[in-house]
């Protein structure tokens, strides 16, 4: 498990997109091109709280690793890549989704994975 939970965390920071023909990282997006933007006033509120959605959300998936005997890991696993992923949906577009499949089926296996050992150990 915990290696689809790093997985997952090295695919939400090496995805890629073009913005403008100007190529650029998911982290280089998260964390250098959208805080310039908003010392520029470029971006709208909508866009600051995606913004913040995003962070939020790879805080939770940077988490996961250290919570997996946690009460909380569930909700987490569940909720942190869906903020994240929601976040460049509405802070890009739609088409940010296709840089986001290796995360997106990462944290599904690691969701299904998560089931089954559940499951297993209820038996």
């Amino acid at each position: 498990m915990k290696f689809l939970l790093v997985l997952m965390i090295v695919f939400s920071f090496i995805g890629g997109f073009s913005i403008n023909g100007v190529w650029s990282f998911l982290f280089q997006f998260e964390f250098i091109d959208m805080l310039n933007m908003i010392k520029m006033g470029n971006q709208s509120s909508s866009e600051v709280v995606a913004w913040i959605a995003i962070l939020i959300g790879h805080i939770g998936i940077i988490s996961l690793p250290f919570l997996t005997k946690n009460i909380y890991f569930k909700v987490v696993l569940l909720s942190a890549p869906l903020l994240f992923i929601l976040g460049f949906i509405a802070s890009v577009s739609i088409l940010a989704i296709v840089f986001l499949f290796p995360l997106i089926i990462t944290w599904i296996i690691a969701v299904i994975y998560r089931n089954k050992i559940k499951r297993y150990r209820d038996e």
